[in-house]
């Protein structure tokens, strides 16, 4: 027999062979990958900052790197059982299969936002002689430079002194 599917996707199982008698089980499990979604564990003490629409940044984890932004779809009305933490799913568009169901993500939410008047990179950070420095262009050498940090979101760093706006 000539079997149809009802819908597009991805065969992820198949319950039978030819011959075989399926009894209750389906005979395919078939799957629409072209939007998949993340499961993010969030902290009892961390729920109050964390909503449905929140922007996240999510990031695979170990040696294939791929990122995208995505929103806080739902909040589980329930907590984990096991961890005791409250669940956050992100949808995650899939068109190009770069998300795989099982893999390990991370999420980084944004929580609060700052004006900061001069911010530099994380990498730009350097310690040296127990100081954290930074290294300012200054005619054709670099001078290291005592810096004072404020607030990160991981990536960039405020400096509260030590460093003007404009410098290189």
């Amino acid at each position: 027999f000539n079997v149809t599917a009802p819908i597009s996707g991805t065969i992820l199982k198949r319950n039978t062979n030819i011959g075989n008698l399926t009894g209750d089980d389906p005979l395919f499990t078939i799957v629409d990958l072209s939007k998949v979604w993340a499961k993010f564990h969030i902290f009892p003490k961390d729920t109050n900052k964390i909503k449905e629409g929140q922007s996240v940044k999510v990031h695979t984890l170990g040696n294939i790197e791929k990122e995208a932004t995505a929103t806080i779809k739902m909040l589980l009305p329930t907590a984990d059982a096991l961890s005791q933490t409250y669940v956050a799913i992100v949808e995650l568009d899939n068109k190009n299969n770069d998300w795989r169901p099982g893999m390990t993500v991370e999420g980084d939410v944004a929580v609060s936002q700052e004006n900061a008047s001069i911010i530099v990179p994380e990498t730009a950070i350097q310690t040296m002689e127990d100081q954290t420095v930074v290294f300012v262009e200054n005619n054709n050498s670099y001078e290291m430079r005592p810096v004072k940090i404020g607030r990160t979101d991981n990536q960039n760093l405020q400096i509260l002194s030590g460093l003007d706006a404009g410098e290189s």
